[in-house]
């Protein structure tokens, strides 16, 4: 029973205080959303961590206008930006193959890629996907190129699929990564020597003291916070570190893939300068630089003789394609050669798209882990600040409640005088 008549008898004081909040407006109520330091310090002077806490926070706040620091997870630095942290992570603890990182793809210029899409002439669904992919940001320049050169419906369709892959893979990425959290006011701002509650009216006030009346605001939370968040941005480092790898790997694959597509380009200018300059048939001078590299060493000659090597294999099975399908070429002379220089051209270049495409996802995946760092490594002190004052507020408000009870004797007290009631009561308690 006197559990009930407790709880009804708090209900009845928090009605009333919701009354006198309510009637006044949001100037009048400055003297309870200031609080001055000294007297916070003083009331936490004998607990030396909050008090501890409350002066590095407040002194933060103050010097860099944020309540929130970023500590490294691997060696506890502390940054004032997350950028600042970010790039300590990359350079002190991951320590990447910068040279590899040339190897990024760029990304196509936008008045390139308007060009095409303008372009009447291209597949209508090659231009609807590239439509996409300028959506996202994410199309290259090696992706654009081997665009213009498609000119067969086979590989039309092929290079359909990979754009629409492409689209697939980025797009939720790309709008993960776009996606921005709006910033919210801070709570508690820093004038001086006060600090001052950022509330906006009276029944925001109202509902910050008492919604989570129940809840614990205890100080001890602050520190097991700070070894779950350096726990947390040790995973996702890690996890970094691995993604870092992976696009090593691929960086890796793609340096092999251009110096192929260099030996096609540069065997396909001897072969066509030999031609020209001999006037002997394409087979015999493709059989002669054959033969001039099979006597030279080298790594360079070793990807120079696997692209001689692999155009005679395109060479030979062109021939048995039109022999199965009883094709007679009336030309005065075969032009397979240039055709599979032709066809290991776009290849390659096909390839090294695919490498930009599996580069980008791995750059946007990087992107977010980045931010997900950031988030982990963020030590806001207001977390910590606001259930300190939230819980002097309250001892306050309890302070005040019983001085009020004596003066607020029953509902037919004049409000004005409650107000003032309330006010010379406060005054007593600051």
């Amino acid at each position: 029973m006197a559990t009930h008549e407790n709880c009804r008898e708090a209900n009845n004081k928090k009605t009333q205080i919701k009354e006198l909040l309510q009637s006044k407006p949001p100037s009048d109520l400055n003297s309870l959303l200031t609080i001055n330091l000294s007297t916070l310090k003083t009331h936490y002077e004998s607990q030396v961590p909050e008090s501890k806490t409350l002066n590095l926070a407040v002194n933060l706040r103050s010097q860099s206008q944020s309540w929130t620091i970023w500590a490294c997870p691997r060696c506890s630095l502390t940054f004032t930006q997350p950028q600042f942290l970010s790039h300590h992570v990359l350079e002190a603890h991951l320590r990447p193959n910068k040279e590899l990182f040339s190897l990024l793809p760029k990304k196509a210029e936008r008045r390139i890629v308007d060009e095409f899409l303008s372009d009447s002439s291209q597949p209508e669904a090659i231009r609807s996907a590239v439509q996409k992919l300028k959506t996202f940001d994410v199309l290259t320049e090696t992706q654009l190129n081997i665009l213009y050169k498609i000119d067969k419906p086979l590989k039309i369709r092929e290079m359909v699929a990979f754009v629409e892959d492409l689209v697939s893979e980025c797009s939720s990425s790309s709008s993960c990564s776009d996606k921005s959290e709006e910033s919210e006011d801070e709570r508690i701002l820093v004038d001086g020597s006060k600090l001052v509650l950022n509330v906006k009216n009276a029944e925001a006030l109202f509902s910050w003291l008492y919604d989570d009346e129940e809840e614990e605001t205890g100080f001890c939370e602050w520190d097991d916070l700070k070894r779950e968040k350096r726990n947390r941005g040790d995973e996702i480092i890690e996890k970094i570190e691995k993604e870092l790898e992976i696009l090593e790997t691929i960086c890796i694959k793609k340096h092999s893939l251009l110096r192929y597509k260099n030996a096609v380009v540069i065997l396909e200018k001897v072969f066509l300068d030999l031609v020209a300059r001999t006037g002997q048939n394409q087979e015999a001078v493709m059989r002669k630089i054959r033969g001039d590299l099979a006597e030279r060493s080298g790594n360079d000659n070793d990807v120079l003789r696997h692209v001689a090597a692999n155009v005679h294999k395109e060479v030979a099975s062109m021939k048995a394609s039109k022999m199965r399908n009883l094709v007679k070429v009336a030309m005065k002379e075969d032009t397979s050669t240039v055709e599979a220089f032709k066809m290991l051209n776009w290849d390659s270049d096909f390839e090294v798209a695919k490498c930009d495409a599996k580069l980008i996802r791995k750059s946007i995946e990087l992107k977010l882990l980045e931010v997900k760092l950031e988030h982990a490594a963020a030590l806001d002190h207001l977390a910590v600040v606001e259930p300190l004052v939230k819980s002097y507020l309250r001892r306050r408000k309890l302070n005040l409640m019983m001085l009020l009870k004596n003066e607020i004797k029953s509902e037919g007290v004049n409000r004005s005088k409650s107000w003032k009631a309330f006010q010379r009561a406060q005054l007593v308690c600051t």
